[in-house]
């Protein structure tokens, strides 16, 4: 028996006490007879409407206080959260329904709250990520036009022009891909590939990055074919590539390891380099987190949340580590 409908029976019993020793008052004090009297045959019209009205309005009282005032309490609530106020908490005495929708009302409006929080986040850091760049772009194209420069100076700021617009082109890209992500329910995972030969490609398309800083590679790969998404998991790969070659030191060498196991396979990339600081460990997958910015002035901090949210989408696990040097990224993935 659900319990709400308990209370109602309770309600109904307790009715039925306060109604019948009320109306036998009623009887005594305003019509000074009994109320076996009253309901004879000439005045049972009169003793029946008396009886009728004493009992629904106890028992409306009694709804009211345990069920539709705590109902309304709920419907204000749910104005509220309408109009943009998140600052509601519902009150959650009691075992019953009403209670648990009550708590589930608290955690949403909690959720939203910090929701609310992020979205304030987002646009304030979007917008000064947006914002770095156009104004370096503007500034080194005003002193192209107005100064009498020497064609090794043009030369330079036309370079970091291009840099910051690329860096521009990239933050652009990956919020697009975010948010074409994030509004897929259900990920196509039924392309059949060779994951072994897409790292391959991966690491040749990217030839004049790591060859730039004299790097290796150490391939420990089997050979793995599996059915799943293929531009999906080529933009981890990519992503995590990118990020190992960006952040290594010069002339070291990065680390790839594929293991076929029975029923996924696990994607292993290190490099040694600048390392995350412990202190950041909770932040790497963050929006427009950027371990050093005055470093790596170039990141954009969205590469590796672009990643988590690929990874979780494909239902696989993504975790990492960092220390002595030393960054390590493993993917596992359902064949």
């Amino acid at each position: 028996m659900k319990k709400i409908t308990g209370k109602v029976i309770i309600v109904g019993f307790i009715t039925f006490l306060f109604s019948s020793t009320i109306i036998r008052v009623i009887s005594r004090v305003f019509f000074g007879v009994s109320f076996e009297d009253l309901v004879t045959k000439e005045n049972a019209f009169l003793g029946f409407a008396i009886s009728i009205a004493v009992t629904l309005t106890i028992f409306s009282l009694l709804i009211n206080h345990f069920i539709v005032k705590r109902i309304k309490e709920i419907d204000h609530a749910t104005l509220s959260i309408k109009d943009g106020n998140y600052d509601i908490t519902l009150d959650t005495k009691g075992k019953d329904e009403l209670t648990s929708l009550s708590q589930n009302f608290n955690l949403m409006t909690q959720e939203l709250r910090s929701n609310e929080y992020l979205n304030k986040e987002f646009v304030r850091n979007f917008s000064h990520e947006f914002k770095t760049p156009l104004s370096v772009i503007r500034g080194y194209a005003e002193l192209i036009e107005q100064s009498d420069l020497s064609e090794e100076d043009t030369k330079y700021y036309l370079d970091i022009i291009i840099s910051e617009s690329e860096r521009l082109s990239n933050l652009t890209n990956n919020m697009l891909q975010i948010s074409l992500i994030d509004s897929k329910a259900i990920i196509k995972k039924d392309d059949e590939y060779n994951i072994t030969e897409q790292i391959r490609n991966v690491i040749q398309m990217t030839q004049l990055n790591w060859e730039l800083k004299k790097l290796t590679f150490d391939l420990d790969m089997d050979e793995i074919k599996i059915k799943s998404n293929k531009e999906l998991t080529y933009q981890i790969i990519l992503n995590l590539l990118s990020n190992a070659v960006k952040y290594s030191s010069l002339k070291e060498e990065i680390k790839i390891k594929l293991k076929d196991n029975e029923k996924d396979f696990s994607f292993t990339i290190t490099n040694k380099g600048q390392e995350i600081p412990q202190d950041d460990i909770d932040k790497v997958f963050k929006l427009f987190y950027i371990a050093d910015k005055e470093k790596n002035k170039e990141s954009t901090g969205v590469g590796l949340t672009l990643t988590k949210k690929i990874v979780d989408k494909l239902k696989g696990n993504i975790t990492f580590s960092s220390d002595k040097g030393l960054t390590t990224f493993k993917v596992v993935l359902v064949k």
